[in-house]
This record gives structure tokens, C-alpha cells and sequence, in this order.
């Protein structure tokens, strides 16, 4: 719908493919790190309220969540601030997620269900275990200072390989031959290059060539409005066509304009407005009017998001700015919901 693509969204980056995603769709590894990412946190608390009958299981997947989110963290490092360094907080976190695991892995042997196939567990494991074995070989043989983990990737490695099967055509399984004929070739000239993704499935392509909708109920009650104007305008009954058409657009059209993003995603952009303006001003007045201390900012629901997601770093705006920006933020939609509509019965 039109409202789904103008108001603010908590989870901007999460879609279908992220929540049920197909064959071709679970092989690709940013969905996962967006699927447990402290976006998805951000959205599960914003939206705990609104369905009261899931917020006492909800805990539960917000600690999965942020524990896998902080795996992640620790297994991408690409600076030393953030390496991985022997006896660190890091690395009890990588053994903790192995205890968990397994305690995992037990727990679910009792229900029956809900664990992870075995060969992803099996894989997590040999990755943190051979993470720490590398970390405590490097760190006490070579002298490391730190281990940069998102340089033991094998995306590089898989990559190659998938080149050089490509590389003879249908040719999945080359000969020692074909190999090292190949691998001389790519070291001077590559010629081959895989796919980005794979064939699109049968359910995109269909809904990408089906051409029926819902827009033919739609265009007949239009088609039978115009026949009243008609009617209206051959009476003389120009004001009550006008009133007609009016009425209509707005019933077709009320459930978009009476939308409007939360307050509390708008509340959380403010601050950022507040940080953007703050930087571009020397006057001491206009900053305080701009943010306020966090002690000074009253309790109420409008704030407690951008409060349970502050670290130190994140701005309170002011009322009046507050009100600015969801002002504009209102003004904005409008303005892009009647373009819409402008252009829809043009």
C-alpha cells in the first residue's frame, strides 16, 4: 500500500525474504546478519505494546538475538580497536556461545524440536573453536597483538573455486588438467565471472508476469461515479457533481491521510536533526533550544524509545524542534500521498 512505502519504519531494512526466506534466499549471509542486527531490537520493542499476546515470549527472542548480533560483532572485526585479543571480553563471549549451544542443543533434545540442523551447529562450532585455537597460536608463537576475524573469511576461497567449474562450461568436475589450466589463466586474466545470485524462483517470475489485480473492482465502482456525475452535470447539478467527486476521493483515499509514522520513531529522528543543526551553530541559545539534557526531559511514551537505546551518545530534542519535525514529517506525507493520487487519475 501507499501508506507502507511513506511513514517511518523501525525496521527499514527487514522484508519477507529476511522472516521466510526461499531456497535461493537462505544462502545469502546479509540477511542473516540484518535478521539479527539491534535494527530487529529497535523494532521488537517498539512494537512489544501493540501485541500484548506475544510480549512475555518476546524476551526470549530478544536475548537470542542480541547474543547472535554480538557473535557477529566479534566475528567481523575489521580494525585493531576491535580485534579479537587473548583473555578479552570477546573471547569469554565465544565460549559462553558455546556453552549456550550446547545447553541449547540439550534443551531441545527434551521437546523434540527447535535447534538449529546439525550441520550448522557443527559449523558454528569448528568456526569459534578454530577462531580461539588461531587467536592463541597467533598471539603466543607469532607475536600478534590482536586478530582481525573478518579476514578468516572463505567467501575469497569459495569464490575461486566457482570460477574454475564455471570456467569449462557444463564442465562441473574439471580434471587435475583443467585445473591447473585454469588457475594459470586466472592468474593473469579473468575471463570467467559467477552469477551474483541464482535463478530467480517460480513464484517471483509468476508474480512478476501476472497482470491481474484487484484494480478491477476498483475501476468499475469509478466507472459507475462517473456515470452519476454524468448524470449530475446533464441535470445542471454542477455543485453536486463537484461535491460528488470530492466525497469520493476522499473516501477512496482517507485511510492513507489519516496514517501517520510513530511518534516515537519520529521523536528518535529529531535527535538527529538536533545533532545535525548543533554542528552548524555557534550560538549557545539556539543549542539549548535545539537538545536538552536527558535529566531535564520529562517521562513519556514519545521518548522512551530513544531512552532505552541510548548509550551516551543520543540526543533529546527540543519541544518546539519536536514538534517541528513531525510537523514536517506529516506535511511530507501528505504532500507525497496527493502526488500519488494526482498521477494514479491522471
Amino acid at each position: 500500500p501507499l501508506v507502507s512505502s511513506l511513514t517511518l519504519k523501525a525496521m527499514t531494512h527487514v522484508t519477507k525474504a529476511h522472516i521466510r526466506p526461499n531456497s535461493f534466499e537462505k544462502m545469502k549471509v546479509n540477511l542473516a546478519f540484518t535478521l539479527f542486527s539491534e535494527e530487529v531490537l529497535k523494532g521488537m520493542f517498539l512494537y512489544r505494546s501493540d501485541v500484548p499476546e506475544f510480549s512475555s515470549s518476546v524476551s526470549v527472542t530478544e536475548q537470542l538475538v542480541r547474543r547472535l548480533s554480538r557473535l557477529i560483532s566479534i566475528m567481523t572485526s575489521r580494525c585493531p580497536k576491535r580485534g579479537l585479543r587473548p583473555s578479552s571480553q570477546d573471547v569469554a563471549e565465544l565460549e559462553a556461545f558455546l556453552v549456550f549451544l550446547d545447553a541449547w542443543e540439550e534443551a531441545s533434545k527434551k521437546c523434540g524440536d527447535g535447534f538449529m540442523s546439525k550441520g550448522t551447529a557443527e559449523g558454528m562450532r569448528v568456526t569459534i573453536r578454530s577462531t580461539l585455537s588461531l587467536l592463541q597460536y597467533l598471539t603466543s608463537s607469532v607475536a600478534f597483538k590482536c586478530l582481525l576475524t573478518s579476514r578468516l573469511s572463505q567467501d575469497k576461497l569459495e569464490n575461486l573455486f566457482g570460477i574454475i567449474r564455471q570456467y569449462s562450461g557444463t564442465n562441473d568436475h574439471p580434471s587435475p588438467g583443467q585445473f591447473l589450466i585454469t588457475v594459470n589463466c586466472l592468474s593473469f586474466y579473468n575471463l570467467a565471472r559467477p552469477p551474483k545470485s541464482g535463478n530467480s524462483p517460480a513464484q517471483v517470475v509468476n508474480a512478476l508476469l501476472d497482470t491481474t489485480s484487484s484494480a478491477g473492482a476498483s475501476n468499475s465502482a469509478v466507472f459507475r461515479l462517473g456515470e452519476i456525475i454524468e448524470d449530475m452535470l446533464e441535470a445542471g447539478d454542477i455543485d453536486g457533481a463537484g461535491d460528488a467527486i470530492q466525497s469520493a476521493f476522499r473516501s477512496d483515499h482517507s485511510s492513507y491521510v489519516v496514517e501517520k509514522s510513530d511518534s516515537r520513531l519520529v521523536y528518535y529522528l529529531s535527535g538527529y536533526v538536533a545533532r545535525k543543526f548543533r554542528t552548524k551553530n555557534s550560538c549557545g541559545t539556539c543549542a539549548s533550544k535545539l537538545a536538552m539534557k536527558k535529566q531535564d526531559v520529562a517521562e513519556s511514551a514519545d521518548n522512551e524509545f530513544t531512552k532505552h537505546f541510548d548509550r551516551g551518545g543520543l540526543l533529546y530534542p527540543g519541544d518546539d524542534l519536536a514538534i517541528l519535525v513531525a510537523t514536517l514529517e506529516e506535511a511530507f506525507i501528505f504532500f507525497l500521498y496527493r502526488e500519488a493520487a494526482d498521477i494514479q487519475y491522471s
